[in-house]
Protein backbone atom coordinates (compact mmCIF):
# COMPACT_ATOMS: atom_id res chain seq x y z
CA UNK A 1 0.00 0.00 0.00
CA UNK A 2 1.65 2.88 -0.89
CA UNK A 3 -0.36 5.53 1.42
CA UNK A 4 -3.80 7.25 1.64
CA UNK A 5 -5.29 10.56 1.77
CA UNK A 6 -7.55 11.80 4.51
CA UNK A 7 -10.13 15.12 4.30
CA UNK A 8 -9.02 15.77 7.46
CA UNK A 9 -4.80 15.53 6.82
CA UNK A 10 -2.84 17.67 4.79
CA UNK A 11 -0.39 15.14 3.72
CA UNK A 12 0.37 11.47 2.35
CA UNK A 13 -0.67 9.30 5.37
CA UNK A 14 1.92 6.10 5.42
CA UNK A 15 1.66 3.08 7.05
CA UNK A 16 1.48 2.35 10.87
CA UNK A 17 4.36 -0.25 11.95
CA UNK A 18 3.37 -1.97 14.93
CA UNK A 19 6.67 -3.50 16.60
CA UNK A 20 5.24 -4.11 20.12
CA UNK A 21 2.42 -6.73 21.19
CA UNK A 22 0.49 -6.25 23.92
CA UNK A 23 -0.07 -9.20 26.95
CA UNK A 24 -3.44 -7.41 28.34
CA UNK A 25 -5.87 -9.27 26.72
CA UNK A 26 -8.60 -6.25 27.36
CA UNK A 27 -6.36 -3.79 25.64
CA UNK A 28 -8.18 -2.12 22.84
CA UNK A 29 -11.55 -3.19 23.93
CA UNK A 30 -13.32 -0.56 25.49
CA UNK A 31 -12.67 2.59 26.42
CA UNK A 32 -11.47 2.17 29.30
CA UNK A 33 -8.42 0.57 28.12
CA UNK A 34 -8.09 1.82 24.53
CA UNK A 35 -4.90 1.60 21.82
CA UNK A 36 -2.70 4.39 22.18
CA UNK A 37 -0.82 5.59 19.12
CA UNK A 38 1.20 8.40 20.87
CA UNK A 39 2.23 11.20 19.15
CA UNK A 40 1.84 15.21 20.37
CA UNK A 41 -1.03 16.82 19.48
CA UNK A 42 -0.55 17.78 15.65
CA UNK A 43 1.08 13.96 15.22
CA UNK A 44 -2.05 12.49 16.97
CA UNK A 45 -4.50 12.52 14.08
CA UNK A 46 -1.97 11.46 11.11
CA UNK A 47 -0.82 8.39 13.79
CA UNK A 48 -4.98 7.56 14.86
CA UNK A 49 -5.60 7.55 10.33
CA UNK A 50 -2.02 5.66 10.07
CA UNK A 51 -3.17 3.03 12.47
CA UNK A 52 -6.37 2.45 11.24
Amino acid sequence: MPGATHDNASSTILPFVVRDVSKDETYGYSEKNPVGVGGRRSAGLRNQLRYL
